[in-house]
Order: C-alpha cells, then structure tokens, then sequence
C-alpha cells in the first residue's frame, strides 16, 4: 500500500540519495518503500549492500555487481525486514561508508520518531555502523484543517492525544491512523478501531 503512495516524490528523493554513493562503496538500506526505491536507483552499481529487508535485497540481489548480505533469522511479516536480535548482530559486523535509515517523523528538536523498540535500536545501531548516515524523508506533516489546531492540543509537531486516539478535550471526537502502520500493522489498526 505505502509503495503506491507518494511514488513520484519517493523516486525524486532516491534519485538524489543514488548520487551520494561512489562505485564500490559499502552502504546499509533501512528497511521501508523508500529504501526500496533508493535500491532501484543503485542496481547496476558495483557494491557492498547490508540490507536490513528483504525487499531491498530483491531489488540489489539481481544484480552480478552487487554482493548483498542479510541478516538471518525471523522476518517481521507486514515488513518483511529483519528481526531486531539479527539485524543489530549484523550492524555490529559492518563498518559502512552510507546508511540510509528511515523514519516515522523526524524534526530537529525531538530527533527520529519509530513506533518499536526495537526499531529504535537497529536505528541507533545503524548510526554509529556507518561513516555517512542519510535520512530518507518524505516530508509529510500532520494536518486536520476540518478541526481547530487547539482543540487537538497541538504541541510542537503533532497534537498530544490520549494513547494515540482521543483529544483530551473533545468528548466524541476520535483520531485515527496516528501511529505508523509499518509498526503497528492491520492488527495494530483493529485494535485501534476496537478501542473506539
């Protein structure tokens, strides 16, 4: 679903992203639809890829110039990216010269936003695997013009709602889709639903 989305301006971005990486360099690819678009972008080129999803390493596997390595063990099935005990044991083998990471928001006071653990921690770890860290960012921002930007309590970047859903001062009004679907997946979704 998420691939559909934006593809014109996630193609722009991989574009770009190509360009900062040299023939025969080493690079880590996040996991996530632009990543996958960056992969694209590299296949035909001479390098060394740590990809951190299987979608990525579809993309880079088919191509003879190119050794990829993957992480064993357990895929997270919405993503089909590594499960985090394989991935940070791989970023600690690697030294790369670019990471391209991902993330749910970003903003220069509060850093990258991931809606696991777990991804927090193959982040964290990706930064200090590589000389070159690349944020692969759409720049979307959150925005309900049909609702007052007060009534939704609105602090820095994003409204503050109870467990993600409810705006503390709007009885009957209930938000939905706050959290990352890549984390929380369709599951994650009917729970939402479910609590409303």
């Amino acid at each position: 679903v998420r691939a559909a989305e934006e593809h014109d301006l996630k193609a722009a971005i991989a574009r770009v992203a190509a360009g900062l990486v040299e023939n025969d360099q080493s690079i880590i690819l996040d996991n996530g639809t632009t990543t996958v678009a960056v992969a694209q972008q590299l296949h035909g080129r001479p390098l060394t890829a740590l990809c951190l999803s299987l979608h990525t390493a579809v993309v880079l596997g088919t191509d003879p110039s190119c050794q990829v390595v993957v992480p064993g063990g357990p895929l997270l099935p919405d993503t089909l990216a590594a499960g985090s005990a394989a991935a940070i044991d791989a970023l600690g083998t690697i030294r790369a010269d670019v990471a391209f990471i991902g993330a749910c928001a970003a903003s220069p006071a509060q850093g990258l936003t991931t809606t696991t653990w777990d991804d927090a921690r193959i982040k964290r770890e990706m930064l200090g695997a590589s000389s070159r860290v690349v944020l692969l960012a759409t720049g979307y921002t959150l925005d309900y013009p049909f609702v007052a930007r007060t009534e939704l309590n609105w602090t820095g970047w994003s409204p503050k709602l109870f467990l993600n859903v409810f705006p503390p001062s709007f009885s009957g009004l209930y938000v939905m889709g706050m959290i990352e679907a890549s984390g929380i997946g369709w599951q994650g979704r009917y729970e939402q639903a479910e609590l409303i």
